[in-house]
């Protein structure tokens, strides 16, 4: 990826947050990301960009029905109208990335993986995201994940944090000790 590429993505994004932050949603944020992750995953979803044959219109209509797949298209119209004319719709997995991470910066999002041994219910849940929203300052959306290695146990990580309660945990540290005791 060349730097240009970086700068301009990053540039629509800004421009973007500017011109719409107020009207996004956490709601419009989470799928934002998802079409984002989406796209990034999967670059020939966007191949018919590239072809020369296809009119901007058409190029325009299938952006938009795509997007409604992620119920992000009514805030991208004037986007997807940009970077048509400008010639720099494949860009647009790099934008989603920048929105989402320049947004969860200017509203203290932090987006939290909590792995756990087994199923946790809707409550305990609630109860891991007020601490961590307590911990960080910020607002905390979160995924599950079942991990059976924790053993009886409990993950939370984001980008830059990072707790575990688990006898995995418990036991690696107890390694780490005898190790540095010598045993």
């Amino acid at each position: 990826m060349m730097g240009s590429e970086l700068y301009l993505a990053k540039k629509y994004a800004q421009a973007f947050l500017h011109c719409f932050e107020d009207q996004l949603s956490l709601e419009d944020f989470k799928a934002i990301c998802s079409a984002g992750t989406f796209f990034s995953r999967r670059r020939s979803s966007l191949i018919f960009l590239r072809v020369s044959i296809v009119d901007n219109e058409a190029k325009k209509q299938m952006l938009q029905a795509m997007l409604a797949m992620f119920n992000v298209g009514k805030h991208f119209v004037t986007l997807i109208d940009l970077l048509l004319e400008h010639k720099r719709t494949l860009l647009l997995p790099l934008i989603f990335s920048y929105i989402c991470l320049l947004y969860k910066r200017q509203k203290h999002i932090e987006v939290y993986s909590i792995s756990s041994s087994h199923p946790l219910h809707s409550d305990e849940l609630k109860i891991l995201q007020r601490f961590l929203a307590k911990m960080t300052g910020n607002t905390i959306i979160y995924k599950e994940n079942i991990d059976s290695s924790l053993i009886a146990g409990i993950r939370m990580q984001s980008d830059e944090h990072a707790w575990e309660h688990s006898i995995r945990k418990q036991l690696e540290d107890t390694k780490v000790s005898l190790i540095r005791k010598g045993i």
